[in-house]
């Protein structure tokens, strides 16, 4: 363990030249030179999955499921509790949520945070570590990336989606990424993207991005499941907040029409899941008061035809549901995969969205107002679909040769640990 990389000097030089303009830059990728592959040779490769936000689990548990099953490579679960933000505990519960649940589904996993301690992961010598988001400000400074980087390496999964270019450049963000050694894109417009931004840590050898599919397609196809109600459920799920740099919300636009219409339609089903941090932060911001909140929760759970969603994982919800109606969200294109109709609301946020998105969009029922949506609703349960098709098309490019993207993942570690065993 704590080898350090053997970088030919000559290269280390050569990177020295280009890098000229950006301090941090040049900073965090001198610490990769330094750290990066710092590894036990057992013959074993250990990799730790740093599991907090449960939502993101189905992107990373396909990885973790197909390590286990390999002989040399060993998986690992730390869970972190989600009450953290700018490194420290917020609010007054101090307990292990993220470990409560996982252990509650049968997983074998560590407990991050015992008798006010935190789980001390270098002496656990791992090899690789992902993240289950790519946001340092809300893990202990212990699980850090910069933290991380310097013994083992650290491996990300994008947790969302970045459908558009304004996405794309706030959720690759440097604080984490330039301590993030592999990165497991969705296509090769995203990968590329990434090894352009990191330019300098690619060059180098310390930094890379595969294209190497979606793991959440997996999750999502391996939940399939018959649908069970012959009723019509319709599922809502409106962003988190409404600020325009991070996509903007419908939720104040169609919150009253989604009632009205539930109340109307006693023969269809309403399923309402917001952002797990959409309430909240409505009320910190203003723009509702605490009371207001949980008078419109209380509106859903009296119409006996609606229901708030507060599960943490979702993928067998989706096989049970007829449509999505929603913004731009990371779960469009998980939800696009089971090739069910999804009806796109527009906001007043004018979106470039990414070429690895577009056709995804294209294929969506675009709405403007209640009015469109209400009608395009009606169309789709009259058993109309003009859309289904062009769904079935892009869908087989998603999935593009049908391998699944864990298996290329897990090859990738295992060829670099045993390239790394080579060169010590």
């Amino acid at each position: 363990m704590n080898k350090i990389l053997k970088f030919p000097l000559h290269a280390a030089n050569t990177v020295r030249k280009r890098i000229i303009a950006d301090r941090l830059d040049k900073k965090a990728l001198t610490e990769l030179i330094k750290h990066k592959n710092a590894r036990s040779t057992d013959g074993k490769a250990k990799v730790v999955f740093i599991v907090q936000y449960i939502p993101a689990w189905n992107k990373l548990q396909p990885v973790y499921e197909e390590i286990k099953r390999r002989d040399d490579m060993e998986a690992f679960i730390l869970c972190v509790p989600i009450s953290i933000k700018n490194h420290e505990f917020f609010g007054t519960i101090r307990e292990n949520d993220t470990y409560k649940y996982f252990k509650e589904h049968g997983y074998k996993c560590i407990n991050a945070h015992v008798n006010g301690q935190w789980f001390d992961l270098e002496c656990f010598c791992p090899d690789y570590v992902f993240h289950s988001r790519p946001y340092d400000t809300f893990m202990p400074v212990i699980y850090t990336s910069g933290v991380i980087a310097k013994y083992a390496v650290v491996c990300n999964i994008l947790y969302g989606a970045s459908m558009s270019v304004r996405m794309r450049n706030t959720i690759y963000n440097r604080d984490y990424y330039r301590n993030c050694c592999y990165y497991f894109a969705l296509d090769k417009t995203e990968a590329d993207f990434w090894n352009d931004r990191y330019k300098r840590g690619v060059r180098a050898g310390v930094q890379k991005a595969f294209s190497v599919g979606s793991t959440a397609f997996e999750s999502i196809l391996d939940a399939k499941c018959d649908k069970k109600s012959s009723r019509t459920l319709i599922m809502w799920t409106p962003r988190w907040t409404t600020d325009k740099t991070v996509g903007g919300s419908n939720f104040f636009n169609y919150k009253d029409a989604f009632l009205e219409a539930a109340e109307k339609d006693g023969d269809t089903d309403y399923l309402f899941r917001p952002h797990p941090l959409m309430f909240g932060n409505f009320v910190n911001t203003g723009q509702m008061t605490a009371a207001e909140a949980e008078d419109y929760k209380r509106r859903c759970a009296e119409l006996p035809n609606t229901e708030l969603d507060s599960k943490k994982e979702y993928a067998e919800t989706f096989w049970q549901t007829d449509m999505l109606v929603t913004d731009i969200s990371g779960i469009m294109i998980e939800y696009f995969i089971t090739g069910k109709p999804m009806i796109y609301c527009t906001s007043d946020v004018e979106h470039e969205f990414t070429d690895c998105y577009k056709p995804m969009i294209a294929a969506c029922y675009i709405v403007h107002n209640k009015k469109e949506l209400h009608e395009t609703i009606a169309m789709l349960k009259s058993g109309s679909d003009p859309m289904a098709e062009k769904r079935r098309e892009v869908i087989k490019y998603y999935l593009g040769d049908g391998s699944k993207a864990s298996v290329r993942t897990a090859d990738i570690i295992a060829n670099d640990y045993k390239q790394q065993e080579r060169e010590n």
